[in-house]
C-alpha cells in the first residue's frame, strides 16, 4: 500500500471511528468493555496480587488475560464496522486484508474495566513490626501472659509501642497489667488480650477493609521506602512515611503461623498514626500463613473501612 492510498484510509476510517468511538483527553479513539456488576477478583487472584513483588503490575496482566478474548471480539466488531463504510470500503476494496486489519486497528484501543475491580475491597491484615520480628514476635507475652517468666516489658514489645502512641508510659502499663482492672479501658483490653492469648508468637495487627486502588497506594508508599528499612532494629530504619488508622479498628494479637491469636478486642482510645517503618506486612488476609477468617470463622464484616490517611514518605532533600 502506497502512503497516499494509507493516508486516504487513515482519514475515512478515522471519520468513521468519531461517529461511535470515545475519545480520551490525549485524542486517541477507544471502545469500553463494562463489566457486570457482580464480577469481582475472587480469593485466589487476591492473594496472587497481593503476595506479587509488583502488586499493581500483576493486577494489570490478570486484567489483561482474563479479558483477552473479550477484547479480540471488540476490536474485530470495531474494526468490522469501519470498514462497512462506503469511503472505507472503496479504498480497500483491492488491498491486502491483514494490512488494512492493521492500519486500522492501530487508530484506536480497547479499554478494560480497570475502574471497576480497583473499586473491589481487600481484607488487609496489618501487621506490626517494632523490632519484635527479630524475636519471632514472641515479646507480646509479658505477665499476664501465660508464657511470661516476670513483670518485665521488652522495650522492643509491638504492645509497648501501642500504648506510647496512645499516650502511656511503661511504668503506666506494667501497673495496670498487676492491677487490672483500672479505670483505662485501653489498659484493660491490653490485659484481655494478653490473657486469652494461646500461643506465644503474636503480632499486634490491625484489620483494615480499603479497596484495592487503595491497597496499591498503600504499597507504593511501602516501596518507596523499603530500602531504608531493611533493620531489625526500628531505630535504624530510616522511612519517614505514616499512615492514619481509626480507633474504631479492629485489632489484637494475631499469629498466622499457628492459626492462632487472641480475642482481638484492643479498645483504643485515639487514631493510631503508624509509621511505615514499623508495618512488617499489609496483604490480605491469609497471604502470611493462617487466616483470620478460618481461625475465627468470620466474615468480611471483621475488617472495616479504618484507613483514614496514607502519608509516603516525600523525596528526601
Amino acid at each position: 500500500m502506497n502512503k497516499k492510498t494509507q493516508s486516504k484510509l487513515v482519514t475515512a476510517a478515522k471519520e468513521v471511528l468519531a461517529t461511535f468511538c470515545w475519545k480520551d483527553e490525549k485524542g486517541y479513539f477507544y471502545e469500553e468493555i463494562y463489566a457486570d456488576y457482580r464480577d469481582e477478583l475472587d480469593d485466589g487472584s487476591l492473594k496472587k496480587i497481593c503476595e506479587a513483588e509488583h502488586p499493581q503490575e500483576h493486577f494489570l496482566d490478570w486484567l489483561d488475560e482474563a479479558y483477552l478474548y473479550s477484547r479480540w471480539d471488540c476490536e474485530d466488531a470495531v474494526i468490522k464496522r469501519v470498514l462497512e463504510d462506503e469511503t472505507v470500503a472503496k479504498i480497500v476494496k483491492r488491498l491486502d486484508e491483514t494490512e488494512v486489519y492493521e492500519i486500522i486497528r492501530d487508530l484506536f484501543y480497547v479499554k478494560l474495566p480497570e475502574k471497576h475491580f480497583l473499586r473491589q475491597d481487600v481484607l488487609v491484615d496489618i501487621m506490626v513490626d517494632t523490632g519484635d520480628a527479630n524475636y519471632d514476635y514472641t515479646l507480646n507475652t509479658f505477665n499476664p501472659h501465660y508464657d511470661s517468666c516476670d513483670n518485665s516489658i521488652n522495650e522492643e514489645a509491638s504492645l509497648l509501642w501501642l500504648a506510647r502512641q496512645q499516650g502511656y508510659k511503661k511504668s503506666v502499663l506494667k501497673s495496670a497489667m498487676l492491677k487490672y482492672p483500672v479505670e483505662s479501658k485501653f489498659l484493660n483490653s491490653i490485659h484481655t488480650e494478653l490473657v486469652n492469648s494461646s500461643t506465644h508468637m503474636n503480632t499486634l495487627t490491625f484489620l483494615v477493609k480499603m479497596s484495592l486502588e487503595e491497597y496499591f497506594t498503600l504499597q507504593d508508599a511501602i516501596a518507596k521506602e523499603k530500602h531504608r528499612n531493611e533493620s531489625y532494629y526500628l531505630k535504624e530504619r530510616t522511612g519517614r512515611g505514616w499512615i492514619t488508622i481509626d480507633k474504631d479498628v479492629i485489632c489484637g494479637l494475631y499469629d498466622p503461623w499457628n492459626g492462632s491469636g487472641s480475642v482481638l478486642e484492643i479498645a483504643l482510645d485515639k487514631d493510631v498514626r503508624l509509621p511505615i517503618r514499623c508495618i512488617e506486612s499489609a496483604k490480605h488476609d491469609g497471604c502470611r500463613g493462617y487466616s483470620i477468617r478460618s481461625i475465627y470463622g468470620c466474615g468480611s464484616g471483621f475488617w472495616k473501612e479504618a484507613l483514614k490517611e496514607i502519608h509516603p514518605m516525600k523525596k528526601a532533600a
